[in-house]
């Protein structure tokens, strides 16, 4: 009996409802209707229409202090004689049967909203009514858009959520029992016409849709500002691509160390979504996800780095002790205030950036400090976009006997800037004076940890000056480097425009456009005896000479060596330094920094380059060297070399100061070489690199451990690669027949690194 009666009751009350019914008391048609609710449903009334016109009457009249007969007398003027039951509106929820007098709009809201004076002030508050704030999500959401009606935000509030209340809802909705199976949205949008029944709220209860999207943000005119608390990264993509493309802003709070999100899109139209944290990742290419599968794209949302330490524990326990990531009611209302205060600012045009805000309580409690945090490039694999050769520099004229110009001198650095460069770090200048170029190292720009001194700048000096002499001759010019000072970092290029000598030019200028770094993995097929000669020859002719490996256990030997140096560079903290200081972790941050390794040049799976992004943090390095951890980062380092059709090492006899630097004008040569022959070059110069610090100064740099281990690896490098007696390992190069890179290294401007020596 008792089930069959709720059951009744159930479907007598309609379980979308939300609005509240307005009725005039000084109309008589609507006090008619009252009298018929009134008979008809005996709802519990609530007739404290004096206190609120006593309130009203002081809120009016601060400097009188109303009371007692003084206080009748004004609420009686205010009357003008009209009676207290003709006076307002009645309120009646027919949800919960409850009949309400209130005072009519223009009252009702100034006095509902007089104590957010002057923080808000009445012209302010006055301009919030007029505009427009939609909520998609009303789960976390819901403390979002009641504290948004509790301060009178906004005089529109559009609410959508597809889902009903659970009683495991009830740790941070502020909701009763008798609420249970109940939607979302209506459950929020009840409690805010129980809150201001002026408040315009308009219901989505089957939430935001593809289909539906538009209707909600352009509905009955365009929202002003949206707040996503959803669940659903499909929605989340598409509502913020629907709202980038309206200029709508964008709010999101995580209930996570009081994390708010901002997105400009009204400034900012071009903004990447989650500020490039997905990459370009489609509202559709999200459909369908179980929680578990939604966890790497909600990580990359949040930023992994960011998260609470218990947030970030319970997400690996997802489909395991837990169903899905806790949220608390305390973080939930921290949101709500946030969101709030956030959207009031942004809708009276007050500065908020886009970018990511933290209010962290257990932090700022513990340190009274906040945190802005902007994040950084996109997490997520993104497209790099078509790969694109660098440009040829503009022609100067050929003019016979022409004399040594400008233009002359700014073509040939053109092509010197192509040289490969360690790290891409470009740590070079170019100066043109009445002679030639002198050519330099920016002792500026050289990664010194990671170089052991000036290693690799050296290298690619040489290499940069073998460029020259190659655009040179192409254009019937003759370039003679006059030596390297090794000290100063400086060859000077004597450069003779006028004098054809130059037979005809050497085919490996055709190159210099086209060589570049290739990490593509091989195809697992052994260098050809004729591209071996070939290369090998090259060296020789260039004053070198270049060993192979190419074996397969010769190459797995190898692999693991190049591995461990690998591991002692990332474990040394002023190398890990360098090394991160050159990262560029997306195309955007590559072609603003034009320095540097874009991170698809590294031709990273995606779970490689989230690891890569957690070893930026030397704390973890560190933890990982104290406790012999670590094996894990050759994994990387270990499949490159096995995929390569043979691995190089060139080497210059006479070992000297100028050993590097005419090393690498034999590397060009031989990378030029390479490239006609179309195979993939990749230069691996850690091991070289700590190989040249033992029996040195260097060595110090090393814990005694890794000092044990890197000579063990020279014992082992050394068995596949006899040295002969003064020699200098310059460069150990990865050769492979592989696809073509994803992306290529952006070169700094010519006018930074080009310059006329000034004249006295």
């Amino acid at each position: 009996m008792i089930e069959a009666w709720c059951e009744r009751a159930a479907r007598e009350v309609d379980r979308r409802s939300f609005r509240p019914l307005l009725l005039d008391a000084s109309d008589e048609g609507d006090r008619r209707r009252l009298t018929e609710i009134i008979e008809r449903a005996s709802p519990s009334c609530h007739m404290e229409l004096r206190g609120q016109l006593e309130c009203l009457v002081k809120a009016r009249n601060p400097t009188r202090k109303l009371k007692g007969e003084a206080l009748a007398d004004a609420v009686a003027q205010h009357l003008g004689g009209r009676t207290l039951e003709r006076y307002g509106f009645w309120a009646y929820y027919p949800w919960s049967q409850r009949l309400v007098q209130v005072l009519g709009r223009p009252e009702f809201q100034e006095l509902r909203c007089d104590r957010n004076h002057h923080k808000i002030t009445r012209d302010e508050q006055a301009r919030l009514r007029d505009q427009s704030v939609g909520v998609v999500g009303l789960s976390v959401g819901q403390a979002s858009a009641v504290t948004l009606a509790l301060e009178g935000v906004a005089g529109t509030l559009r609410l959508a959520d597809f889902d009903e209340l659970e009683l495991s809802n009830m740790n941070r909705l502020r909701c009763g029992v008798h609420e249970l199976g109940l939607n979302k949205a209506v459950l929020a949008a009840r409690q805010i016409a129980e809150i201001d029944p002026y408040i315009d709220v308009q219901v989505q209860p089957e939430g935001v849709r593809p289909e539906t999207l538009d209707e909600f943000l352009l509905g009955n005119g365009k929202i002003d500002l949206l707040v996503e608390e959803c669940d659903d990264l499909e929605v989340k993509v598409l509502v913020r691509e629907r709202a980038r493309a309206l200029g709508i802003p964008v709010l999101m709070e995580t209930s996570d160390r009081g994390l708010l999100d901002v997105e400009r899109f009204d400034l900012e139209p071009e903004r990447p979504l989650f500020h490039g944290l997905v990459g370009d990742v489609r509202g559709s290419d999200l459909r369908g996800l179980t929680t578990k599968e939604k966890v790497p794209f909600a990580l990359a949302i949040l930023d992994h780095e960011q998260l609470s330490m218990r947030l970030a524990a319970s997400f690996a326990e997802i489909d395991h002790s837990i169903s899905s990531w806790p949220q608390l009611a305390s973080a939930v209302a921290l949101g709500g205030a946030v969101v709030a205060d956030a959207t009031r600012r942004v809708l009276l045009g007050r500065p908020l950036a886009s970018g990511r805000y933290y209010l962290d309580m257990e932090e700022r409690t513990a340190a009274s400090a906040g945190s802005h945090h902007e994040p950084r490039a996109c997490a997520l694999p993104e497209d790099p976009g078509p790969l694109r050769a660098p440009q040829a520099p503009p022609q100067a004229p050929r003019t016979p006997g022409a004399e040594l110009g400008v233009e002359h001198l700014r073509e040939l650095a053109g092509y010197a800037v192509l040289a490969p460069s360690g790290h891409n770090m470009q740590a070079w200048r170019f100066v043109g004076h009445g002679r030639g170029l002198r050519c330099e190292v920016d002792r500026e720009r050289v990664m010194t940890e990671l170089e052991f001194g000036r290693i690799g700048s050296d290298i690619g000096l040489g290499a940069a000056v073998e460029n020259v002499v190659l655009a040179a001759g192409a254009a019937g010019w003759v370039a003679e480097p006059q030596g390297f000072e090794p000290h100063t970092g400086v060859c000077d290029v004597h450069v003779h425009v006028g004098r054809h000598r130059v037979a005809a030019p050497d085919p490996l200028f055709e190159q210099l456009l086209e060589r570049c770094t290739n990490r593509q993995l091989g195809q697992g097929e052994r260098l050809g005896p004729e591209d071996r000669a070939v290369l090998a020859g090259e060296a020789e002719a260039s004053g070198a000479r270049l060993e192979f490996v190419d074996a397969r256990d010769g190459l797995g030997e190898l692999a693991e060596l190049v591995g461990t140096a690998d591991v002692v560079a990332l474990q040394m903290q002023g190398v890990h330094a360098d090394l991160m200081h050159g990262m560029r972790w997306s195309s955007e941050q590559a072609a603003r920094a034009r320095d540097g390794l874009d991170v698809h040049a590294l031709e990273l799976s995606a779970t490689d380059r989230a690891a890569m992004r957690i070893m930026t943090r030397w704390p973890v390095l560190e933890f990982l060297r104290e406790h012999g951890f670590g094996d894990a980062l050759k994994e990387g380092s270990q499949r490159s070399v096995c995929s390569a059709g043979a691995m190089a090492v060139l080497s210059v006899p006479h070992a000297g100061a100028d050993a590097y630097f005419r090393g690498g004008r034999a590397v060009q040569r031989v990378w030029l070489r390479a490239t006609e022959r179309r195979l993939a070059v990749q230069p691996m110069m850690t091991l070289p690199a700590f190989l040249a610090r033992l029996g040195t100064s260097g060595e110090q740099a090393f814990t005694a451990a890794q000092r044990s281990q890197m000579r063990s690896v020279a014992e082992r490098f050394f068995a596949l690669f006899p040295a002969r007696s003064g020699n200098t390992q310059v460069m150990l190069l990865r050769l492979a027949y592989a696809p073509p890179p994803t992306a290529r290294s952006i070169r700094r401007a010519l006018s930074e690194v080009f310059s006329l020596e000034a004249r006295g």
